[in-house]
């Protein structure tokens, strides 16, 4: 359900208007940062951005030049830091907001200049005139959408493409279970009736009659979470040595978690039934620090990889075979010296 009554919640702007933050967002200062845990980087219209949340809004710093930073008005909404999440759930190519809050989550749509026609039909002295009246929707658009089951502890719980449809899923582990919830988007918008205005009539008609196909509406919710709870053996390493990522480079998410030289990963079957296939890898990784320690497609692949950094080495876990996307036989480590020439290097030339 959207988080306002339709009236009061209407956040849309006609074709020509500019859009502006709420009075109170205006008055935020646009160079701070939020507390630790709820700034990320995003993919927004205009580029991608480094966002800040501050009470009720969040700030959109470019990354060329911090300052100043956009206001956009996002609602108070805020979890726990490792409940809230950036990535791209409605799969238009931008990243949205989602923060979990017991059996609800609270959506935050980037607007993708989304079209809402409201239309009507008027009579006056036996004229007969269609017209609509076009809106777009502007900044960032909420829904509240419940939800079903557990969540795990602060750092087991992931955003990632688990069913592979082209839109982020959240999973949170817990024991020997790993609960997703997969989420369909259905839009902002949706058909409806138009108005008949008749002023020849005495008294007035005023109703609905059948709609052409331009006319929408704002729609009540805009899509829902199916969630699915799926077994797997148990072992969980720390969870800054945990990470959601395409090992095997399927397209889909999966999830491996290293306990000393075992690394276990996780991978869907496929679908949103299939449960995980879940693998044990030895894997001779001389680890970092948690904080030093990361996952990625270092060497461009298409599969995730695993690096992690002590003293002068950084250690990579490459996804093996290389080259070969959907299938995962191990991982291979490689270790590289850095920073041997330079005793305190700079940090943008420390690798």
């Amino acid at each position: 359900m959207r988080l306002q009554s339709i009236m009061s919640s209407l956040v849309l702007l006609p074709i020509a208007a500019i859009a502006t933050p709420s009075a109170d967002a205006q008055n935020l200062k646009a160079c701070q940062w939020g507390s630790a845990g709820y700034s990320w980087p995003m993919k927004t219209t205009n580029g991608t951005r480094v966002a800040t949340a501050i009470s009720g809004n969040v700030i959109l710093y470019p990354l060329a030049n911090l300052v100043p930073g956009k206001v956009e008005p996002v609602g108070n909404f805020w979890s726990s830091s490792g409940y809230n999440w950036v990535d791209d759930f409605n799969g238009d190519g931008f990243d949205d907001i989602a923060s979990a809050n017991g059996t609800t989550i609270h959506m935050r749509f980037q607007a993708k200049s989304e079209e809402m026609y409201e239309c009507r039909h008027e009579v006056y002295n036996g004229q007969s005139t269609y017209k609509a009246e076009i809106y777009r929707l502007a900044g960032f658009q909420r829904d509240s959408v419940p939800v079903s089951g557990f969540w795990g502890a602060a750092g087991y719980s992931w955003t990632g493409d688990f069913d592979g449809d082209g839109r982020a899923d959240i999973a949170t582990a817990s024991g020997n279970q790993v609960r997703i919830h997969f989420y369909d988007f259905t839009g902002y918008t949706e058909p409806r009736t138009q108005w008949l205005y008749d002023r020849d009539q005495d008294p007035i008609v005023f109703r609905r009659e059948p709609s052409n196909s331009r006319c929408t509406t704002f729609a009540n919710d805009y899509g829902k979470f199916v969630s699915q709870t799926w077994t797997v053996s148990g072992g969980w390493g720390a969870s800054d040595y945990t990470w959601a990522a395409d090992f095997d480079g399927d397209g889909k998410t999966d999830i491996a978690t290293a306990n000393g030289s075992n690394i276990k990963v996780h991978s869907p079957k496929g679908g949103r039934t299939g449960g995980f296939n879940s693998k044990d890898f030895s894997v001779p990784m001389p680890w970092g620090s948690g904080g030093y320690t990361w996952a990625a497609d270092f060497n461009r692949d298409g599969k995730a990889d695993i690096a992690s950094a002590s003293g002068g080495t950084v250690s990579i876990a490459i996804a093996q075979p290389v080259n070969q996307p959907g299938v995962l036989t191990g991982f291979s480590v490689d270790q590289q010296g850095c920073c041997q020439s330079n005793a305190n290097p700079s940090p943008a030339s420390r690798f």
